[in-house]
């Protein structure tokens, strides 16, 4: 269960850097500000991203993380 939930984290560190760098890719302050900032993070990637594997990836990545979130409840032996 423990390699499972690195593996969803390491996923999970991989779309932020991916944003990330698509946002400075974009513009200096986006990057920046993606970085720093949650909400920033979430208003740029949704709104002002023009590349839509990049939101596609990080919405499978951010659905998956909840369902390995609670489905690991119901395994034997409880959740994280």
């Amino acid at each position: 269960m423990q390699v499972f939930m690195g593996v969803s984290g390491l996923l999970s560190l991989a779309m932020y850097v991916t944003v990330v760098v698509t946002a400075f890719m974009d513009r200096l302050t986006a990057g920046l500000l993606c970085m720093l900032c949650g909400p920033y993070f979430l208003y740029w990637l949704f709104l002002e991203c023009e590349n839509s594997l990049v939101k596609q990836l990080w919405c499978v990545g951010f659905v998956g993380a909840i369902l390995t979130y609670f489905g690991l409840q119901y395994l034997p032996g409880g959740g994280p």
